[in-house]
């Protein structure tokens, strides 16, 4: 195998790209290292420092993210109200509901209140 020093730094890097680049924050001034092989990129990173989002263009320009662009905005949908048709012929509840709700009844039927919680006016 041929030694590193034998290869060009470009054929070596080619061979076996690099696994983190360190990227300078726009916000905070900090160093980050990103992890290429788990998808970050150079041109949108999370600074892990003051937790903002730094974007560049594609000619490496800083994209302030408060500044909003058209291309973000969600697309045009047009919509259509439908009202809601209730059918009366089915129940409201279903039948296990329907089960629990009359045995609610029945408790609340059989339920006589203490002396002292009665008020009469």
């Amino acid at each position: 195998m041929p030694n590193i020093t034998e290869l060009s730094k470009s054929t070596w890097d080619y061979l076996f790209p690099p696994q983190f680049q360190t990227v300078n924050c726009w916000y905070c001034g900090e160093d980050t290292d990103l992890d290429l092989k788990a998808g970050e990129s150079e041109r949108h990173w999370y600074c892990s420092h003051c937790e903002n989002v730094n974007r560049k263009d594609e000619n490496g320009d800083i994209i302030d993210p408060s500044v909003p662009s058209k291309t973000l905005d969600p697309p045009f949908r047009v919509t259509t109200y439908v009202p809601y048709k209730l059918d009366k012929t089915k129940p409201k509840l279903c039948d296990r509901c329907i089960n629990k709700q009359s045995i609610i009844r029945w408790f609340a039927d059989d339920f006589i209140p203490d002396d002292e919680n009665v008020t009469n006016d």
